[in-house]
This record gives C-alpha cells, structure tokens and sequence, in this order.
C-alpha cells in the first residue's frame, strides 16, 4: 500500500505506559508494528503519577519493542480517577474530564500542524480518546478530513452512550474476534463491512530464530533445581482470566511438578497457598516473560467464562505460548476455538474444572510425544498470527477508500 510510506498515525491510548497491563503490551507492540510497514507512528499517552517518562528508549527495554515511534505525553488527572492501587482513595470523573481538556488541546494543536495533503489516521481502543477524535473532526476538521478507526475488545466498554456513538461514526472498527465482530453486528448494528477482524499475535522477530530452549531459558530465571517438571502460568488474576484454578490445579499435582505463577497473583489465594509445588513471581517486566514461558514444561492458559471479555478474547499470553514451542492446556471457551484445536496444537479442557487442568497437564507431562507434536504444530500456526502482518492488514482496511 503506498499511502503506508507516507502516512500519519497518532496512537491514542489511556494506559499507564510502561506498565504490565495487557493493554499496554498490546498498544506498544501495535505502534511498532504500524511503525514497521513504514507509517509515522506517534504513542499519545496520558500522565500518571509514578509511571515513567515513556522514552522509546525506556519502552525497548521494558516491553522489548523496537525503538521506532514516538511517545507523547499529554498531562492528565487520572492517577485520581484510576489509581494504581484498588486500596487507595478514588476520585470519579476527574481523570476523565482532564483527559478531554487536555488531549483535545494537544490534538488540536497537532492536528492543524499537519501539512495538507498528508494521509492521517487517528487509532484508538480508547472510547473517550475517540469521541475526542471525533469531536474535533466534525467541529474543526471537515475540510481537512482524517481516517478514524477503533479497536474494540468486548461490548461492555464505557461510557456505554460515546461508545454506540465511535461504532457509529467512525470509520473502520477493529475486533479482536469473530465472536466479537458477530455481536457487534447482531446486537449493536453496525455493519459487516466496517468490522476487520484481527486476533492479537507476536513479534515476527521473535519468530526468526529457533526458539529458546528450556536450559538456557532455565539458567536465566534461575528455577528451583528441586523439581523435576515445570508448568507455567503467565499473566494477571482479572475476572475471566483463570488464574485461581490455576492455584487450584497446583494442589492436586505430583509434588516434583512446580505451577509457576508468573505475575501478581492478587486475590487468587496463591501466596498464601500450602501447596509447596506452588511459587509466585510478582510482576515480571514483559521483556522477560518469554523466558519463564520458554522455561516450561506445559503452558497453561486457564480462561474462565467470567467477567466481560471473556466471550471474546483475544489472549496475548495464547500467541506467546505458541511462539516458545511448549505444549499448551487451554480451557475450552468457544472464542479460544478461533485459534485452537484439541489434539491439534493444544489440549482443551472443561472450564472452571481444577482435575480436569491437572490431568491434562500430568498427560502431557508423561507423553513426550504428544507434547512435541502438539507444541511443534502451535508453532507452525503461530506465524500467521504476528503484530507486523495484523498492523498492515488494519492499514490495508482502513485506508483502502482514502
């Protein structure tokens, strides 16, 4: 596509950016991907107290992204309305409001900075930083007409009222499944021809050498030499996500197998778990968490039917997994078919079912065979799921009438 040589891509985010959120990841690793197929990409993010200057060069070492956008910084009030931590004093409609004020500013400035002529896309999964987009638009901007795509992950995201609002005005929306897209267009009307899906993936760099094995990867996290087989979960304890059958699975396991639980294990109980098979990481920089995935034995991806995305989620955790080449156990969602078969390049257990996780885990444990096979046919399919191909698909859909 030769607008992609030349176009302008403003990232509208509202994470706290460096963080260990699965939104952050995603977002960093998009920019660079859309930075890659050769756009001008620019990381708008707003300020949190306590979170980083956001440098690219700061990026690169904690997400591992190469170093080729550019990070801006609008002042915000959201430390307040979105504190770092669920015990700490939360003001509502502060942070919001200060992100209107002063991203719409920021916009506004940049907005008439650029030269005529010059193909500009506004993106964002950010309701809120979309209306703003969209305000300015129709207000300021419909001699100057921009592209505005968003990415939606479930249909729950709020403010319920501006998020009908972005599906109806803007112009290309992003699903992150089938599942989503189907009920974007049963239940909230927008049309089929609007909707792209594209599932999250993985850094084709990560892809173009052989995969870590699991001495060296060993050797770098330091694993306790006491256990003879290693099973590694990674990721947060947020509704739907399964961390605590995860916990739970541990109990019941041979006492030689040590559950990895890589993350903040919050109010899964895992910390104060008596399981001696069981141990937690806390947070561990995104950069680095290739190396836990690539120390496994088995992969476990416990999502339960829970919480709002659950229905259609697109894990970040799946594509990694499947990129170190270790046998996974998945829970058997339907969204996770989209990309997931039994006995193909997985095994698919019952929901919420703790002796069902843990005897999947003890097979794959026992057969070397099946692990190999299963692992080696997830790593082949992982190549179609990588950021680079998922960004320049997006830029071919949105920009294709432009």
């Amino acid at each position: 596509m030769e607008a992609a040589a030349t176009l302008r891509l403003l990232y509208l985010s509202n994470e706290r950016i460096p963080g260990p959120s699965a939104a952050s990841i995603q977002q960093v690793n998009m920019c660079a991907a859309f930075a890659h197929t050769g756009v001008k990409v620019t990381l708008v993010r707003p300020w949190y107290a306590g979170v980083g200057a956001g440098s690219p060069t700061e990026l690169t070492r904690f997400y591992g992204t190469p170093d080729n956008f550019i990070v801006a910084t609008t002042p915000s009030l959201l430390s307040l309305s979105r504190p770092s931590s669920p015990d700490r004093w939360r003001i509502p409609l502060v942070g919001g409001a200060s992100v209107w004020l002063t991203m719409s500013l920021w916009l506004y400035r940049h907005l008439r900075a650029v030269p005529a002529g010059e193909p500009l896309l506004l993106y964002s999964r950010s309701v809120n930083a979309a209306m703003i987009g969209l305000w300015l638009r129709q207000r300021f901007f419909h001699n100057r007409p921009f592209a505005l795509a968003f990415e939606a992950h479930s249909l729950a995201q709020q403010p319920a009222f501006f998020f009908q609002s972005v599906l109806r005005r803007c112009d290309r929306v992003i699903a992150i499944s089938h599942a989503l897209k189907a009920d974007l267009t049963a239940r909230w009307g927008v049309a089929a021809d609007k909707v792209l899906v594209a599932a999250d993936g993985v850094c084709e760099e990560r892809l173009a050498a052989p995969p870590l094995s699991k001495e060296e990867a060993r050797k770098a996290v330091n694993v306790p030499r006491a256990f003879k087989k290693l099973v590694v979960y990674s990721g947060s304890s947020k509704p739907g996500k399964g961390a605590e059958l995860f916990v739970q699975a541990a109990a019941l396991a041979s006492a030689d197998v040590l559950f990895l639980f890589v993350g903040d294990p919050g109010e899964t109980g895992a910390e104060k778990s008596v399981s001696a098979n069981l141990y937690c990481t806390g947070r561990v920089a995104p950069s680095r968490v290739t190396l836990y995935q690539a120390a496994a034995d088995v992969l476990v991806l416990p999502n339960v039917a829970k919480g709002s995305i659950h229905a259609y989620t697109s894990p970040l955790k799946l594509f990694e997994y499947m990129a170190v080449k270790r046998p996974i156990v998945a829970c058997e969602l339907p969204v996770l078919r989209e990309v997931l078969t039994n006995e193909d390049n997985c095994l698919l257990v019952s929901p919420a079912h703790a002796a069902a996780l843990a005897s999947a885990v003890e097979r794959l444990l026992l057969d070397k065979a099946l692990a190999a096979r299963i692992a080696a046919r997830a790593y082949a399919q992982v190549r179609r799921y990588t950021w680079e191909k998922r960004a320049q698909s997006i830029l071919n859909f949105v920009m294709d009438e432009r």
